[in-house]
């Protein structure tokens, strides 16, 4: 707020020629290290993260070695815009802009227009995101971050979140929290810390270990009477938690049922929340609950008196993450968008 307007100013004055890369790299390296001390996020955070875009899950942080290129584009682009002989006459317009886009690894332009900074600006955070979601071990699941970015709001204003909690859920973003699977953690190995025979990653913390079962239970509830409550404000009738009985004579329990009297018509929906693996998981996800709950809608549809029923697999990020499936799903039965907002 403060430091760097002054430096963008340098920035766009100074021969961009001039100034060595060396230094360029150092200015970032000064603020990549102050943000994660400000921050108290560990120094195995990726750069890649620092520098995606807000939408995306990350920091969105100016890059030195970026805008000193970004804002020399700027100025000559204005300067080719505005025709003036006697600029054109002492300054190589074309030369610097050919030069700046080299060194951004960007392709020179074929029309010359204002926004041109601005979509490089975008194209290289996006190449810094897709760097961070192609990591092994700090990207798993990262890809599902750039589906619904509405979801990710709570990265630049933190709204419901303490201020520890936004930082924990920045550390859990990039996948290094202090379990004992990542590296320099644990000193007693990379066992539970519980007992559990498993190791301790991040996804056995949110979703296997018998230590946080209750967490768990009471978070999906949680969300589950989020969705039943809006499906009951459109006009649903909802109930929760119900036994059925499947065509082999088995017993299950259904999260969510949703019918109309006057269409006669019904959902299963079974909100499930798991850590994030790929763009595939919901689809998966769906799949695995039609296997699952399909076989009790004969036992629905007799008890209920409906013609059709369909069950709705929906898939939510442990680290509340908001896949395409889902948001289609709010649009399906025009449900509020804080709902979203409201369970991540």
């Amino acid at each position: 707020q403060y430091i760097w307007p002054k430096f963008i100013y340098a920035l766009q004055m100074v021969p961009v020629h001039k100034l060595p890369l060396t230094f360029l790299e150092d200015v970032d390296k000064l603020i990549r290290s102050a943000v994660k001390e400000m921050l108290l996020l560990p120094s195995d955070v990726p750069n890649s993260m620092l520098y995606s875009a807000k939408q995306f899950r990350g920091l969105g942080l100016v890059r030195a070695s970026w805008e000193a290129f970004l804002q020399n584009c700027n100025t000559v682009i204005n300067l080719l815009l505005a025709d003036n002989a006697y600029v054109n006459a002492v300054r190589p317009l074309l030369t610097e802009l050919q030069s700046s886009c080299k060194h951004l690894d960007m392709v020179f332009p074929s029309e010359l227009r204002k926004s041109i900074t601005r979509s490089f600006r975008e194209k290289l955070r996006h190449r810094e995101f897709e760097l961070w979601s192609n990591l092994p071990g700090k990207g798993r699941g990262v890809v599902l971050y750039s589906e619904v970015p509405k979801a990710n709001k709570w990265i630049a204003n933190k709204s419901g979140l303490s201020t520890s909690e936004w930082v924990s859920s920045l550390k859990m973003n990039v996948n290094v929290a202090a379990v004992r699977a990542i590296p320099g953690r644990s000193l007693d190995g990379s066992r539970c810390r519980y007992g559990c025979p498993e190791t301790e990653t991040l996804a056995h913390v949110q979703g296997q270990c018998d230590h946080g079962l209750l967490l768990r239970n009471a978070r999906h509830h949680q969300v589950r009477s989020l969705i039943a409550s809006a499906l009951r404000k459109k006009g649903w009738e909802v109930e929760e938690e119900i036994s059925c009985i499947a065509t082999n004579g088995s017993t299950r329990r259904v999260d969510i049922l949703a019918y109309s009297k006057t269409t006669r018509t019904g959902y299963i929906i079974d909100p499930t929340i798991r850590y994030e693996k790929n763009t595939d998981q919901s689809e998966e996800v769906h799949q695995e609950k039609k296997i699952i709950y399909e076989p009790t809608i004969p036992y629905f549809k007799t008890k209920y008196d409906l013609n059709s029923l369909e069950v709705i697999g929906l898939l939510i990020g442990a680290r509340g993450v908001i896949p395409n499936f889902f948001s289609n799903f709010l649009k399906q039965f025009d449900l509020p968008k804080t709902l979203l907002e409201d369970i991540v």
